[in-house]
């Protein structure tokens, strides 16, 4: 079984988004399951109001739960494990980040590009280094003309000591939908071109 976690210390990054996005994509072709380690539940959330999401979810707070859950999904045959996890673990259970980093075959950090965000995840970023786990920067909420988001992306890479995703998720209110409606497809086609394209890389990146 792969595992992608998808990880931040700072909320309100589009981790949730991310997974529901990536784990529907994933089950086009493939057995997916997606664990809600976030204590707001919201990839649980979006699978109670589609129940038809084409992918199991999860919602496993504690660490026991997480280890005895994955085990379950494995056994059933899952092939894909995309893992959202709480921001507020990095500080208040270490030893959670520290697990799911452990079992990852990759691990994705959706930032922010703002100063504040990319601040906030030094510290957790420094952590995910410290691993054997592939891991990436994904650039979220990114609104290409404004020079400032640039000069950010240009020097998160030195700060974080992670590299970024090639491609990156442009600022989008259609990305909201997925709380609302099933995830795929996507109403704006530039948005499904770049969610597809960021899925290209990340399959490449877990072998």
């Amino acid at each position: 079984m792969k595992i992608i976690s998808l990880v931040s210390a700072k909320g309100g990054v589009g981790k949730s988004t991310l997974s529901l996005l990536i784990a529907a994509l994933l089950s086009q072709k493939h057995k997916v399951a997606v664990l809600d380690c976030d204590i707001q539940s919201t990839c649980m959330s979006a699978k109670e109001v589609n129940p038809s999401l084409p992918y199991e979810v999860v919602s496993t707070p504690h660490l026991s739960e997480i280890r005895a859950q994955g085990k379950r999904l494995e056994e059933k045959g899952t092939e894909w494990l995309v893992i959202d996890t709480n921001p507020r673990s990095f500080l208040e259970n270490p030893q959670q980040i520290d697990e799911i980093l452990n079992v990852s075959d990759l691990c994705l950090l959706p930032c922010r590009p703002a100063p504040r965000d990319i601040r906030a995840n030094v510290d957790l970023s420094e952590k995910i280094a410290s691993k054997k786990t592939v891991s990436r920067i994904v650039w979220n909420f990114v609104q290409p003309r404004i020079n400032a988001q640039k000069e950010s992306m240009k020097q998160a890479p030195n700060l974080l000591g992670l590299q970024p995703l090639k491609n990156f998720i442009k600022q989008r209110a259609c990305y909201m939908d997925v709380f609302d409606e099933l995830p795929l497809p996507i109403a704006n086609k530039e948005a499904e071109q770049e969610i597809n394209a960021m899925m290209k890389e990340v399959r490449k990146l877990v072998k």
